[in-house]
């Protein structure tokens, strides 16, 4: 089946449960902003934390334990490694508590989360008139995910190809402005493939775009966290999520995965 924009195109099967305001999407989206740029900051400072406490180890190695001087030293270390170990808990903490934002795992409908994300992008959609469409087989398996997670996913996916195509037309493209989504199941996993009509995968990001900060937006328009938080995300759920440009050259193309065998 296919869904369009249009509200009446969107609207699901089943009734919502839910009836959740504008304000209070924008609200958890920058809530789970945060919580990302948490997230991000703890992965960054893993890695010089542990570099830190390692030369820390062997510099008190090194010491000869005879001298007074070294005595000292030692004391030194002991401080550097004991502090290494408190910052390294509170990074430990931070992470979980970023995880924590994005909500439990409970039995979800991947085309209802993807339609509750495109109601909340749909002004966006509307105002810069980029038209969107979502394919979906009579049926797919219902799986256990985090709802908040998959949706900011999909959110994030929205929003990056609105702004690519925005600048393909700033950079005098006239073609059609279209985003499609497009879900099968393939053998033992759901795939939920999102391309659009924008200028594609820049060149300098190719390799860095699922990095924390990575970006190539303005500053200001962007954070650089938006895929490594996706990614953060689809590996908590044991899925895949790939990024790269269309075969016929004109957009990019987001894959995400989500295995069979995590449903319920």
């Amino acid at each position: 089946r296919a869904l369009g924009i249009a509200e009446a195109e969107i609207e699901t099967a089943v009734p919502l449960v839910e009836i959740v305001t504008t304000g209070d999407r924008v609200q958890d989206r920058r809530l789970m902003e945060l919580g990302g740029m948490a997230s991000a900051l703890s992965h960054e400072l893993r890695q010089p934390l542990f570099t830190i406490a390692l030369a820390a180890e062997n510099g008190r190695l090194s010491l000869t334990p005879s001298e007074d001087a070294s005595g000292r030293a030692a004391q030194k270390f002991d401080r550097i490694i004991e502090q290494v170990d408190r910052a390294t808990a509170i990074v430990e903490r931070t992470s979980r508590y970023a995880r924590l934002e994005r909500g439990g795992s409970e039995p979800i409908s991947i085309i209802d989360a993807i339609q509750n994300a495109a109601r909340f992008m749909r002004p966006v959609l509307s105002e810069r008139d980029i038209a969107l469409r979502i394919t979906a087989p009579a049926s797919l398996p219902i799986l256990e995910l985090p709802r908040v997670g998959i949706e900011q996913i999909i959110v994030n996916a929205l929003q990056n190809a609105a702004d690519s195509i925005d600048t393909a037309r700033a950079a005098g493209d006239a073609g059609s402005a279209r985003i499609a989504i497009d879900l099968a199941q393939r053998d033992r996993m759901v795939e939920v493939v999102i391309d659009d009509t924008g200028t594609g995968l820049a060149d300098a990001v190719a390799g860095t775009a699922f990095d924390a900060f990575s970006t190539t937006k303005p500053i200001g328009k962007g954070t650089g966290l938006g895929l490594f938080v996706c990614r953060q995300i689809m590996d908590e759920v044991g899925g895949t999520i790939a990024l790269a440009n269309k075969p016929d050259g004109r957009g990019a193309m987001l894959t995400l995965s989500f295995p069979i065998d995590a449903r319920r």
